[in-house]
């Protein structure tokens, strides 16, 4: 059997598949990601069964997520996956080239928000496909639409949308206001459940038997203290899924472990115990990626600017570093000093990394390739190896460039997107995180053009730049270490849910 035939078979049985796994694939001529010898192609299959890391591994290589198999489109199989349904929904919509009125082959030609209605799905698809331009007027071959559809499963008395305030659950925005909430929500969380107002909503409601009562299921449950090891591993595997990073940890990765070995040693210590539940995922969040902070030591920053920057980056350090293994910490680097040892930094090593007189220019997106993105991106990426954690890339600043073209910073995020593209990395896999220091006003003014930028289609969840002058809101609320722990994670409000893919979806 071919490497590629190799493949489809392995997905067909729900087999988890690897990263170097397809790279063996695409070294055989004759592999095509796409072949479907069974009428159903390796992405059809992994849809089919939900399996989150084979689908996200499948469309990082370039498989087609507009296909047809057996007069189906995947979204169709989506919305009725086997398992993870509403995720695999979210994977599949990703790609706006997707069709969301697609028709299915046979009648009365359903779309997928039709086959969805039909099959009494998670009311969170409903409303995932009408966020994506899911029609409820198109008609089927039947003349039926979708609002046709959901007023035939509701109750005829049912003719108002529901309110129920008491059931609209809410994660209020998905970015907080500082760096660690940012680093650990940035990546795509959804903006909240809330009730839908329109027939859909009223339809499942009555469906899941959830009409005129409270019900809490409405509402995402509050995280809670692990009592045991197996709870770390299984709220490490929930976040995994939450924040799509399935093609990074399959089930199997040696780090889920390692992490919730940190966690419940650190949980069952009373010195080094997390009270907050809210505070203890977000440390098991942190540790999945690899923080790398980028760190502006022109001569500008000398003074309270360096003082501010230092006390930052040692508490962001402290906190991502909380879960993450012995062997593995934050990597530092400097916008002009050229140190050794700055890699894994831990604990008040950090701090001992700042004594010195910032001094030079602020080359910042020359800095970003030659010192970020070509060591720590690029050359993994050259020599196909896999990454330990996926890079998440913190940029400190106090001013706008000089000696360098002004565009050169967002085109280093653009090209760093393309090249992992090119090696079969999701576009997004490196995000970027901006902050500034101080009130310089030519800086406010370089910011909001990168927050302008960041809002652009390909760089909508590459880039997140922070509202906040870090150092003036951290020294505000100093003086409460409650709040400052809350900023400097993310507010656990009684409504939170864990993180979900994409940034703000």
């Amino acid at each position: 059997m071919s490497i590629g035939g190799s493949i489809h078979e392995r997905v067909s049985r729900n087999e988890e598949i690897t990263r170097g796994d397809l790279r063996k694939a695409r070294s055989d001529p004759s592999f095509q990601i796409d072949d479907a010898p069974d009428g159903y192609s390796a992405l059809a299959w992994a849809v089919m069964l939900g399996n989150l890391t084979n689908i996200s591994l499948l469309k990082s290589s370039k498989a087609n997520t507009r296909a047809r198999y057996k007069d189906q489109s995947l979204l169709h199989m989506a919305v009725t996956a086997k398992e993870n349904a509403f995720e695999v929904v979210k994977l599949i919509l990703k790609d706006e080239s997707v069709d969301r009125n697609a028709r299915e082959g046979r009648r009365p030609n359903d779309t997928p928000l039709m086959t969805a209605l039909r099959n009494q799905a998670d009311p969170r698809i409903i409303d995932a496909l009408k966020k994506a331009g899911a029609s409820e007027t198109v008609k089927n071959s039947n003349g039926e639409t979708a609002k046709d559809i959901a007023n035939g499963l509701i109750s005829p008395s049912i003719g108002a949308p529901l309110e129920d305030p008491e059931n609209q659950g809410s994660i209020g925005p998905a970015l907080a206001k500082f760096i660690i909430s940012a680093v650990l929500l940035l990546f795509a969380y959804c903006k909240p459940w809330k009730t839908l107002k329109d027939a859909l909503a009223a339809a499942f409601k009555q469906i899941n038997n959830e009409i005129g009562k409270a019900n809490a299921g409405d509402k995402p449950q509050k995280p809670q203290l692990p009592s045991s090891y197996q709870d770390c591993v299984d709220s490490i595997r929930k976040i995994i899924k939450d924040m799509g990073l399935d093609d990074s940890y399959p089930p199997d990765h040696p780090l889920i472990d390692d992490i919730a070995d940190e966690a419940w040693e650190r949980q069952k210590d009373a010195d080094t115990k997390t009270e907050d539940p809210g505070e203890f995922n977000e440390k098991l969040r942190s540790a999945l990626y690899q923080p790398i902070i980028y760190c502006d030591d022109s001569g500008s920053m000398e003074g309270n600017r360096w003082t501010a920057q230092t006390d930052l980056v040692e508490d962001i350090g402290v906190l991502m570093n909380s879960f993450s293994p012995e062997n593995m910490g934050v990597h530092i680097r400097f916008l002009n000093r050229n140190d050794g040892g700055l890699d894994n930094v831990r604990g008040s090593d950090i701090r001992g990394k700042f004594n010195f007189k910032p001094n030079g220019s602020t080359k910042l997106g020359t800095g970003l390739n030659e010192k970020i993105l070509k060591p720590f991106v690029y050359n993994v990426l050259d020599k196909e190896e896999d990454f330990k954690r996926p890079p998440l890339i913190i940029t400190i600043t106090d001013g706008e460039p000089n000696e360098e073209d002004q565009n050169t910073f967002a085109n280093g995020i653009s090209t760093c997107s393309q090249k992992c593209s090119a090696a079969y990395y999701s576009p997004d896999f490196v995000r970027f995180l901006v902050n500034q220091v101080g009130d310089d006003a030519k800086a406010a003014l370089f910011l909001d053009g990168l927050q302008n930028i960041s809002k652009e289609k390909k760089y909508k969840d590459l880039l997140h730049v922070t509202s906040d002058k870090l150092d003036q809101k951290y020294y505000e609320l100093r003086k409460n270490k409650r709040d400052l722990n809350l900023w400097v994670r993310r507010a656990d409000s009684s409504d939170s849910i864990y993180l979900k893919t994409g940034w703000i979806c």
